[in-house]
This record gives structure tokens, C-alpha cells and sequence, in this order.
């Protein structure tokens, strides 16, 4: 974990820090700020997933920031996981 949130250094305190131990899981390297949308998600209605990090794994989440322009993993408002899936399959192919 050390390793990822020092290489992932969202605020750059994984740099600043990086000679001193993780000693608690609230350590302030293991904590990202995060708007509604990104936290909950959107799209709970009709029991339909969420889009936020607490709905999807994080690799899913986290390809919001690496997505090509246009071919969203996460679903959009209004869409299914399934549809976004198909999505990411026809940028695959672009």
C-alpha cells in the first residue's frame, strides 16, 4: 500500500513523507477529497448501481482520470454499468 499511495500521490504528501512509515489507515497519504459524485455516485434510482467509489472497485473508478476523452468506464448519468462496458469495448476498437 506503501508503495501505490506514494506512486499515486494524489496531494503529494506520498513524496513528502516518503521515509516515514504508514502507521494508521487514516494516514493523510491514504485520503482523497472527493466530491458527491465521485464519492456516492449517481443513478440510484430503479435500483440501478451507483457511479461513486464506494459502488464500484476502484480500478473501475479510478479509470474516470484515465479514460480516453469520450469513452467513459464509469457510467454517466442515466446509464447502466452494462453501457458503459459496451462503451469502452467500441473505443477499444476506434
Amino acid at each position: 500500500m506503501k508503495d501505490f499511495v506514494e506512486t499515486f500521490d494524489v496531494y503529494g504528501y506520498g513524496r513528502l513523507l516518503k521515509n516515514q512509515p504508514i502507521t494508521s489507515v487514516d494516514d493523510i497519504r491514504n485520503m482523497m477529497v472527493l466530491c458527491q459524485e465521485h464519492h456516492t455516485g449517481v443513478d440510484h434510482e430503479n435500483g440501478g448501481s451507483g457511479t461513486g467509489i464506494h459502488e464500484l472497485t476502484f480500478p473501475v473508478w479510478l479509470i474516470q482520470k484515465l479514460a480516453k476523452r469520450g469513452v467513459d468506464a464509469v457510467p454517466q448519468s442515466g446509464e447502466t454499468l452494462q453501457q458503459a462496458t459496451e462503451t469502452v469495448r467500441e473505443g477499444e476498437q476506434q
